[in-house]
């Protein structure tokens, strides 16, 4: 979990690595599977490269329901981290 600097401090993000799933698809899941229950997700092969991740970001939910990002190992072509509503990197 990640805080805003600002007061009150606010949860920025979370970044989950297991136990959790969205609409079923959780750690494990390969890009075919969050495509089949997401069909609008987008996938950024942007951080493939350095973070050796691939980022597959689902679009803005109706209801007040945010994004969620999935972050699929370049390696294994498994989800190892689940981002809410991003995958948080370390500059």
């Amino acid at each position: 979990m990640n805080y805003t600097f600002g007061s009150p401090r606010r949860v920025d993000n979370i970044s989950v690595t297991g136990g959790a799933t969205a609409r079923g698809v959780g750690i494990g899941a390969t890009i075919a599977q969050i495509k089949a229950k997401f069909p609008r997700a987008k996938v950024d092969h942007s951080t493939d490269q350095v973070f050796l991740l691939t980022l597959v970001r689902t679009p803005k939910r109706p209801h007040g329901r945010g994004r969620v990002t999935f972050g699929v190992s370049t390696q294994t072509k498994r989800t190892t981290i689940i981002g809410v509503p991003f995958v948080a990197f370390c500059e």
